[in-house]
């Protein structure tokens, strides 16, 4: 016979644990519980590809995905959904501004991120970073902050004289393996250093963005793969004097009043063709080189502009004409000068890029003078159209080029799967761009924010997730 076991330690073994289980039941802080499904019906889908808009369809989303897109009639409501109707709302993918600076004080953040979501800006492109904008980027992953997804370069890589190709390789590495996104050069690095920079980059897959280096001008952008974040700076490395096989020995008094010596329109369309062989992405800028012009003529009119209200205090104040970077210039005239001859060209340029397959990205340096987050965004797709993209185009630098460039394979489109990122708008802004500000909802990451709580954004009342 089996000796009988006493069973009395298991027993209080099985208590004791079971009071553990509910002490820890008690004290432990509940999981936050998930977000409903949300239902968006009755929508009309703007397709960028030249597709005809789809009216009457419903959007289904589960936690940050798109689940379904398919016609109202087809989509049961699930239980305990959120049911958004969007009857006569126009569908578009989230936004992205290719170019901005968010480097700044905690409370300047709670003022500046949830503008870009109140004009659905739903991804940025930050690109001066370090380790707090690196916080930053975690913090609004987990949704401790309300903002946009964020994307970072590491710092600018300003270069100096005599740094050397082993020390761009050395910070190239030290960015990559901290987790920057980007690497963004400046006009100062020295042609190895340049080279060791971007050869470490394209080792690790991390893009390098930025200015036309001066030491190597367009040619050596080209060449490297490396994307630009300004279109003005094709100008300034490629449309120079020691370019033309005409170049006076001695340049003219006045360079300014004579740029149509360097402008010269027949060299652009092999220009452009290069470029798009290339693969590189080019961020036109367009509002903010346009804005430096208005900030010349008439400061005290850009700062009146009622959009401006909204920016954070301190920077603001940055922006005044005893502290602004732009009209303190030694000779503001002379550069106000340049900037009105040279806009039509980059105009001519973006224009012609785009029909060549240059990839545009819309960007608008948020951060500089009298640049409003997220407005600005709607301003240069405005600006994009005037210099000769469709709406379509504009658009889909702002969306699906974007996140082409980002290696996003799961956004920039609507559809089953993609990241739920969405802007409902109360008109089309394929008929007529200018609708891209009629902004009734923002969905950001699954989460939908409607306009009074857009409203709320712009007044500065901070949000909970």
């Amino acid at each position: 016979m089996r000796a009988a076991v006493d069973a009395r330690p298991v027993r209080g073994l099985a208590v004791a644990i079971g009071a553990c289980l509910l002490w820890l039941l008690l004290v432990a802080p509940a999981a936050a519980p998930a977000d409903p499904p949300l239902l968006l019906r009755d929508v009309t889908l703007l397709p960028l590809s030249g597709d005809v808009p789809r009216s009457g369809q419903s959007i289904l989303i589960r936690g940050e995905r798109i689940e379904r897109v398919e016609p109202d009639s087809e989509i049961d409501t699930p239980r305990g959904a959120r049911v958004l109707d969007g009857s006569g709302r126009f569908v578009i993918p989230g936004l992205t501004d290719g170019h901005v600076h968010v480097k700044r004080s905690s409370a300047d953040l709670d003022r500046l991120l949830p503008l870009f979501l109140a004009h659905g800006v739903t991804t940025v492109v930050n690109l001066d970073g370090g380790p707090a904008v690196l916080r930053l980027r975690d913090e609004v992953a987990s949704g401790e902050r309300v903002g946009p997804t964020i994307y970072t370069s590491g710092p600018i890589l300003r270069g100096s004289e005599g740094m050397t190709a082993e020390q761009g390789e050395q910070i190239a590495s030290e960015q990559i393996e901290a987790g920057y996104d980007l690497l963004k050069v400046y006009n100062g690095v020295p042609e190895a250093a340049y080279r060791a920079i971007v050869a470490r980059a394209r080792a690790a897959g991390t893009p390098v963005i930025g200015h036309a280096v001066r030491s190597v001008g367009i040619d050596g952008a080209i060449e490297s793969g490396q994307h630009l974040a300004h279109m003005e700076e094709v100008v300034y490395g490629f449309f120079t004097w020691d370019r033309r096989p005409d170049r006076p020995e001695e340049l003219p008094d006045d360079v300014v009043e004579r740029l149509d010596l360097l402008l010269d329109p027949a060299s652009i369309p092999a220009l452009a063709r290069r470029i798009a062989d290339s693969g590189i992405y080019v961020i036109p800028n367009l509002t903010a080189y346009h804005r430096i012009e208005h900030q010349l003529v008439d400061l005290e009119g850009a700062l009146a502009r009622p959009e401006v209200a909204w920016m954070p205090e301190t920077m603001k104040r940055s922006w005044q004409r005893d502290r602004n970077g732009y009209t303190n210039r030694p000779d503001p005239e002379r550069f106000r000068r340049t900037i009105q001859r040279t806009f039509p060209f980059l105009q001519r340029l973006t224009a012609a890029f785009q029909h060549a397959g240059v990839p545009l990205l819309a960007g608008t340096d948020v951060g500089i003078p009298v640049i409003v987050a997220g407005s600005s965004l709607h301003d240069e797709l405005v600006e994009l159209v005037e210099a000769g993209l469709t709406p379509a185009e504009a658009l889909a630098a702002a969306t699906s080029t974007s996140a082409r460039f980002l290696g996003r394979e799961d956004a920039g489109e609507i559809a089953p799967g993609f990241v739920a990122d969405l802007v409902l708008l109360r008109a089309s802004p394929l008929a007529d761009v200018e609708a891209i500000r009629s902004v009734d909802a923002v969905v950001v990451r699954g989460r939908v924010y409607e306009r009074a709580e857009l409203d709320a954004m712009l007044s500065g009342q901070r949000l909970l997730r």
